[in-house]
């Protein structure tokens, strides 16, 4: 399974648009499952807060993707950024 850690603080949208309603602004450095990318330059992912899944959509120039949960080295690096 693929994952994506956010660079910044990001919105989490209804839909793959600027313009598209935010569900919620997650943390940088959140740990996002990434379900599909899209041609337009969204990704399409799930965000776990309180013990409730949230899906939606986020840009993909604001993440960084890792390969799994343990990808450590890369998770370490992004602070040195």
């Amino acid at each position: 399974q693929t994952c994506a850690l956010p660079i910044s603080r990001i919105n989490v949208r209804e839909a793959p648009t600027f313009k598209s309603d935010s569900l919620m602004v997650i943390p940088r450095n959140s740990i996002l499952k990434v379900y599909k990318e899209s041609n337009n330059g969204w990704i399409k992912v799930s965000f776990n807060q309180n013990n409730l899944d949230i899906e939606g959509y986020i840009s993909q120039a604001y993440v960084k993707k890792i390969k799994n949960n343990y990808d450590w080295e890369v998770i370490l690096d992004l602070d040195k950024e």
